[in-house]
């Protein structure tokens, strides 16, 4: 069995996802050093977050991954894929949404934690030691805060055409490491977040956020920008300066902090519960000072 990733917030992301993997290598995988390919997800980022054109994000995402995974099939001789999809644990993963992102797929999907609940599903993983530090959040926060339960088929097949269909760039472009590979790989990808409060004096503070949450509560000083709009943010203000990104799960900041950081500034990320901690820990000690 190989692995395929696709990538949405490297290299925050991808380290995560090695430092499971590599725990499911270590305890699990016998006598055969698989392939995991690790994909680039960030134009479908920009591509699905536009709500002018693709009003089904999270179940579109879902089918790209599948079609990337069958165009994986010739080469390597897959027989089917492989999901850790559960029944309604989040609003891609309702029946219908399930029903509407394989459709069209050429391979059989197989889902063996279909029926499983979330505790069950949990115990299973801190058993077999993939169970993750911390809780990313989900991709479909990233695409819409309010994703539909029951997307038609037919909206997703149009949404694809409007996309291309084609996801053989995406694999053309994408990283190929073994299983031997994971420890090497995963120390030579690492992205800074902010772990100190030292960290955001003298910085250019930007939050992800809706307004409406920005406007019930920020940092200090923050600038509410889009993330589609971070790069000409950072363009106006100079790459001379150090950015701190906040969003609500610390997907979205982790994504647009690589973005900065690939400009050539220096740039942190955080989630909003982290920050806002620092942030509290900050007024805490200024009032007894």
């Amino acid at each position: 069995m190989d692995i395929l990733f696709c990538s949405l917030a490297h290299p925050v992301d991808t380290t995560a996802f090695l430092n499971v993997v590599s725990r499911l290598v270590d305890n699990w995988s016998f006598g055969y050093d698989g392939t995991i390919f690790i994909v680039d997800g960030s134009k479908l980022v920009e591509a699905l977050t536009d709500h002018t054109r693709f009003r089904n994000s999270h179940v579109t995402f879902k089918r790209l991954l599948y079609r990337m995974a069958e165009r994986l099939s010739p080469e390597n001789g897959y027989a089917g894929i492989v999901t850790g999809e559960s029944l309604g644990q989040v609003s891609s993963q309702t029946a219908e949404n399930l029903l509407a992102a394989e459709h069209g797929i050429g391979l059989p999907v197989f889902r063996p934690l279909i029926g499983m609940d979330k505790e069950q599903i949990v115990a299973l993983a801190r058993y077999i030691g993939t169970f993750p530090d911390y809780n990313p959040g989900e991709f479909c926060s990233i695409f819409s805060d309010r994703p539909s339960t029951a997307v038609d088929a037919e909206a997703v097949d149009r949404e694809e055409a409007t996309f291309g269909g084609d996801v053989s760039h995406l694999l053309e472009g994408a990283t190929r490491i073994r299983f031997s590979q994971v420890h090497e790989f995963t120390e030579r990808n690492s992205v800074e977040s902010v772990r100190r409060k030292e960290s955001m004096v003298g910085s250019v503070i930007i939050d992800l956020r809706r307004k409406e949450e920005y406007e019930r509560w920020h940092v200090p000083g923050a600038l509410n920008v889009d993330v589609r709009d971070v790069e000409d943010f950072v363009r106006k203000n100079g790459t001379n300066k150090t950015y701190v990104v906040y969003c609500s799960t610390g997907l979205q900041s982790a994504y647009a902090a690589l973005k900065i950081k690939n400009m050539g500034a220096r740039a942190l990320y955080s989630d909003q519960r982290s920050i806002r901690k620092l942030v509290e820990e900050e007024r805490v000690e200024s009032n007894v000072r």
